[in-house]
């Protein structure tokens, strides 16, 4: 059955929202709300439903209803595993008003000359205030200065490579703060919350966000090395091309570090991928390459007659390292057959007639996902389609297995210009690391377009 008689919550407020009561198996504790949520009761009930709760304390063991609480806090602070979940409804307790309004109770019940007596002080007196607030801030105090010492937010960036950039998450980072200063944070995600969703205990991504981001600002103000997520940030903005005039008031509010100090850890970065480089030719393990040109126009604020907007035409390139399984030593001279070159065919870059199955199978499945894409069919349908339509599996690479690809520096060099070509394979073949010995006996695979190696072609060494 179903009641709208009005309800009171653990805040003071009364709702009218209906209650489904227990099956008669809880009629003893006068319907009970089993669906209702935690904090709400019926008002006409509560005598009775103390009393119940009341002598099933004493059959438990305990003299009254305040040692059974006393108890459950206690257990609380045992050298065992907490349990969140009554730790959680002590903190809802507190911050709903009701240990403060407990107090006020047990004070007006015992009178305040005993009340002072029993506990040793009042808490509501003049002046005791300030000793809780001051034992409070104490607490505070300590958690902050573990969360300023806190390895995640001094780690260098420089000794991060772009998996470890890629991982980077604030989530993270709140956890470790949480379990570093779980006051503290908690505090500030009240400071977040909103005061209509107290009883949720959920924090929001956009909060949480903010929390950490506001801690680490404090902890920089603090001490300069705790700037691992301000460097973060930089990086984004400076990749971003964010103009450095507006980088210089996000370092002023805390947000970012300083101009300078990002273009330091970009040489750092670069450094590192250069030396990167280097040890790739002597390795002796074979690579390929590309480049290609880059034309952008060179744009100036004003112009006047020294001082034009002009195109700018750079050379910019990669470099693919095959993954270990596939690993090839360098090709030599001796491993290309250029004499046979007179003997290729036209038929032989044309498929077989064994290679017919394959390709027709391969559209079939190519048309099927078509269909699969614009039909609406059911789920056993989908199935019963891919299972009689499959791509042949020929000599397949394993995707699981990628390549290691790095990028060479933007040389400013017109890769258009067949001796501007000679200086880049030069260029090139320095950051490699290759040896002169490894250029008269090995040979290296370069791609790009048909400008590119035609100009490669044409080059004399």
């Amino acid at each position: 059955m179903s009641d709208f008689r009005p309800h009171i919550s653990s805040f003071g407020r009364t709702t009218k929202a209906p209650i489904s009561y227990c099956p008669p198996s809880l009629e003893e504790f006068h319907h009970a709300d089993g669906s209702r949520e935690p904090g709400r009761y019926d008002p006409n009930d509560v005598h009775e439903r103390l009393l119940s709760l009341q002598s099933r304390c004493l059959e438990l063991g305990f003299s009254s209803i305040f040692e059974a609480a006393l108890a459950d806090a206690r257990e609380q602070f045992q050298p065992r595993p907490r349990d969140l979940t009554a730790t959680k409804a002590m903190r809802r307790f507190a911050e709903a008003g009701g240990f403060t309004e407990l107090c006020s109770l047990f004070a007006e019940g015992c009178g305040e000359g005993k009340f002072e007596k029993l506990v040793g002080c009042n808490p509501f007196q003049a002046g005791e205030e300030d000793k809780f607030a001051l034992r409070y801030e104490k607490l505070l105090m300590s958690e902050w200065k573990s969360v300023c010492k806190m390895d995640v937010l001094r780690r260098s960036v420089g000794n991060m490579g772009k998996e470890s950039l890629a991982e980077f998450d604030l989530q993270h980072i709140q956890n470790k703060m949480k379990e570093t200063a779980p006051t503290l944070v908690h505090l500030f995600e009240r400071f977040c919350d909103n005061p209509r969703n107290s009883l949720s205990d959920d924090v929001s991504h956009k909060s949480s966000v903010r929390v950490v981001v506001a801690l680490a600002q404090l902890a920089n103000s603090r001490n300069n090395l705790n700037s691992f997520i301000q460097t973060i940030i930089g990086l984004y903005l400076y990749g971003s091309k964010v103009p450095k005039r507006v980088i210089s008031i996000l370092s002023d509010l805390g947000v970012s570090v300083c101009h300078k100090t990002i273009l330091n850890k970009v040489k750092d970065a670069a450094d590192e991928a250069k030396a990167a480089l280097r040890k790739v030719a002597p390795s002796g393990n074979a690579f390929q390459f590309a480049f290609d040109n880059v034309n952008f126009l060179r744009s100036v604020r004003e112009n006047r007659i020294l001082n034009q907007s002009s195109m700018a035409s750079l050379t910019a390139g990669l470099l693919v390292i095959p993954p270990a399984s596939r690993t090839q030593k360098m090709f030599t001279k001796g491993d290309i057959h250029l004499d046979k070159i007179v003997d290729l065919r036209p038929m032989d870059f044309l498929p077989l007639e064994t290679d017919r199955p394959n390709m027709l199978s391969a559209m079939k499945c190519m048309i099927t996902e078509v269909f699969l894409k614009y039909i609406k069919l059911s789920d056993t349908q989908r199935n019963r389609l891919r299972a009689k339509f499959k791509m042949p599996v020929i000599y397949q690479i394993d995707h699981r297995e990628t390549p290691i690809i790095r990028t060479f520096p933007v040389y400013n060099k017109n890769e258009a210009k067949v001796p501007e070509v000679k200086e880049i394979l030069g260029l090139i073949g320095e950051d490699l690391g290759i040896s002169p010995k490894q250029c008269e006996e090995n040979l290296f695979l370069a791609k790009g377009d048909l400008l590119t190696v035609r100009n490669i072609r044409s080059v004399t060494l």
